[in-house]
């Protein structure tokens, strides 16, 4: 009997593993040809980021040596952080419940040089697990991308400006890690036993 709850909990446990929080991060960075086939969406669930210094939280339209839709026009939403030191950081915890696995947004009006103006900063726990800029991923002065941050486990994204005029983001999307569902810790524990039992009787 005792073999037999050993051997059901371990399975359990194989099922309840988390992600690794060390995998390495891929990106994907998509040129934007055509802003019109994205359809704004807003960028700042209520409760679930701060900002610090200069900030625009679904703001509109673009201001001269401040910030520049990365829409083109007066009417649809993006978040900008301007002025060196400047900054908007995400509590995915908050805002999903639970960890994240996946980041996406529009890095709209990329600015690569210098190569700390635009700072992307992935935390879990408090500690950092991933940085990147504008200049790492190759972007080109002005243009707009669609990227996509996954194959790691985090829980807080910083947009960090670090030198003027600014870093501007629209339609930010996250995914969380995937929890194991009961029915599947039940099976897992059923088919140990189902296994032990056949063991024992051969």
């Amino acid at each position: 009997m005792r073999k037999i709850v050993t051997a059901a909990f371990g399975m359990a446990a194989i099922v309840l593993l988390p992600m690794n929080a060390n995998a390495a991060p891929v990106a994907t960075v998509d040129l934007i040809t055509n802003i019109n086939d994205y359809k704004p969406a807003q960028t700042n669930p209520t409760g679930v980021w701060n900002g610090v210094g200069q900030y625009f939280a679904n703001t509109t339209g673009s201001q001269s040596g401040v910030k520049a839709s990365p829409w083109g026009d007066n009417t649809s939403p993006y978040n900008a952080v301007s002025g060196n030191g400047s900054s908007a950081t995400y509590d995915l915890g908050g805002l999903l419940g639970k960890n994240a696995k996946s980041f996406s947004f529009i890095w709209g009006t990329a600015d690569p040089n210098p190569a700390e103006r635009n700072l992307l900063e992935f935390f879990l726990g408090g500690g950092l697990v991933y940085s990147t800029n504008a200049s790492v991923l190759g972007m080109v002065q002005n243009a707009a991308y669609f990227v996509t941050f996954d194959n790691f486990e985090f829980d807080t994204v910083k947009f960090t400006n670090g030198a003027n005029p600014a870093f501007e983001y629209a339609n930010v999307s996250a995914t969380p890690v995937p929890l194991p569902a009961a029915g599947w810790m039940l099976l897992a524990g059923v088919g140990g036993l189902v296994a032990m039992r056949r063991r024992r009787k051969v």
